[in-house]
């Protein structure tokens, strides 16, 4: 069961006018960014279940900021979504990084009029850079790609990125949210970090919630000083840009050696024959944990076992290509959130090797 996360009011209100501040300070710096569409009314798909606090924040109550129309899906679907957006006039797409993925894949995108696009935006998981290039390539140039991070614990602020400095900077998420959010990175002893090194992503500021419902002891755990440990593993770059490598729990320990999930679905996704990748992490006797890929091909496209470790060699690290692939031509499952399923489909491997 997910942990109950206890905001504030305040801490909510903070969320939506920082995301405010950004909107309207972004325009006055970088007029590309500037939403103005005489022709259309701003107006929001609300494609994410109001549970999350994309669906709830970003969509939803940020729409009352904005002065916005909101549409509501009843449950996603990426053709219905393409229908809605031209026949509603929809100017920001919003979602987790899929679903821009999967209306690019479906047959009725090339005939769709995405004519009133303002913005292609995402939340809740990294985007691949090969997505990103995919959207440029595909959407209208007015659609400019967008993407942020942030948890249920600091009421979705975290970093944001959009425009060019998006384009410029595909592996990153953008700088700390203005004007009140810090972020910081330390390692297992708590020393913070200097620019280029890995460790923990922290963050401070007045969206963080006050704790876990009912759980003093998970709550003591993530929030020391005032400062939220996220989990996440990343990086901030010379110029204070986030770069998120992976969720703690994602990384896989083989023979000792850490790799992130991350980094090698990126990797596989840059195949032409990949359409959308998982990596995760079975039990070992002898390397403790190994590397298995589950992976969708696109219509009507072969690749082997042999084929995709030789295209992988040339990208990471002999000791971060899988052991093993499944392939398949279904879209792999999804969480309500429409994130990737990753315990299911590790689920099912240790079922298939007999594991469980």
């Amino acid at each position: 069961m997910p942990k109950g996360v206890l905001s504030t009011h305040r801490s909510i209100i903070n969320a939506l006018y920082t995301w405010r501040f950004v909107k309207e300070i972004n325009e006055i710096l970088r007029p590309e960014l500037v939403e103005d569409n005489p022709e259309f009314q701003p107006a929001l798909l609300c494609n994410v279940p109001l549970f999350h606090v994309t669906g709830s924040h970003a969509q939803f109550l940020a729409s009352f900021v904005y002065l916005r129309k909101m549409v509501m899906m009843y449950k996603w679907d990426a053709e219905k979504a393409l229908e809605l957006i031209e026949q509603e006039r929809i100017s920001i797409f919003h979602g987790v990084p899929t679903m821009t993925w999967e209306i690019m894949q479906s047959e009725k995108f090339k005939q769709a009029d995405l004519r009133s696009l303002r913005g292609v935006q995402s939340g809740g998981a990294p985007r691949p850079p090969e997505h990103l290039k995919m959207m440029l390539d595909n959407f209208p140039d007015k659609a400019l790609p967008g993407l942020g991070y942030g948890l249920t614990e600091t009421n979705a602020i975290g970093a944001i990125i959009s425009g060019q400095f998006y384009v410029s900077k595909p592996h990153s998420t953008g700088r700390p949210t203005p004007p009140v959010t810090t972020v910081r990175i330390v390692d297992e002893k708590d020393n913070e970090l200097g620019p280029n090194e890995v460790g923990e992503i922290c963050i401070k500021g007045p969206t963080i919630m006050q704790g876990y419902w009912n759980m003093p002891e998970a709550t003591a755990e993530v929030i020391k000083d005032g400062w939220f440990y996220t989990g996440d593993i990343g990086l901030l770059d010379d110029l204070g840009f986030l770069v998120i490598l992976d969720r703690a729990k994602d990384i896989v320990i083989r023979g000792g050696e850490n790799i992130g999930c991350a980094e090698v679905e990126y990797a596989i996704t840059e195949h032409p024959s990949a359409s959308e990748v998982s990596v995760y992490g079975i039990p070992d006797d002898r390397l403790g944990e190994i590397l298995i890929a589950t992976v969708m091909l696109k219509h009507e496209s072969n690749l082997s076992d042999d084929d995709l470790k030789s295209f992988l060699k040339e990208k990471i690290a002999a000791f971060k290509i899988p052991e093993q692939f499944y392939f398949q031509y279904e879209q792999l499952p999804r969480i309500a959130s429409g994130k990737i399923a990753k315990k299911e489909l590790r689920q099912l491997t240790m079922e298939k090797l007999a594991l469980a």
